[in-house]
């Protein structure tokens, strides 16, 4: 009974996203970027559109690589910074950081904890 309805989901889930598909003849390509705020209230043409989106893609592929640099950037100086911290003061952060994870656990479970 269980495995039947995991099928089912999955033939649901699957009708769904291909008969989405299907409809609107949207210039988008599959994957593709979204007009920045504003922009659709200008009566953009499909072509300007088609435009738009192939000028995201190539930025975004730029800005991808750029926020990866940046990524491991923060990562080698995080590490460098904890060479900088005793092994006390190291186990104390991890206190910390267990701490405040642990109080955002809390927050939620708690009536009126939305803050």
């Amino acid at each position: 009974m269980h495995r039947q309805r995991l099928v089912l989901g999955g033939v649901l889930v699957i009708a769904l996203f291909g008969g989405g598909m299907l409809f609107g003849d949207d210039p988008k390509p599959k994957g593709q970027g979204k007009l920045p705020a504003n922009w659709p209230k200008l009566g953009l043409t499909d072509e300007q559109k088609r435009q738009i989106y192939s000028i995201q893609s190539e930025y975004k592929s730029k800005i991808d690589d750029l926020q990866s640099q940046i990524d491991q950037l923060r990562r080698k100086e995080r590490a460098e910074m904890s060479k900088v911290l005793t092994d006390a003061q190291k186990a104390r952060l991890r206190e910390i950081i267990a701490e405040k994870a642990g109080a955002g656990d809390d927050a939620k479970k708690k009536p009126g904890g939305d803050k």
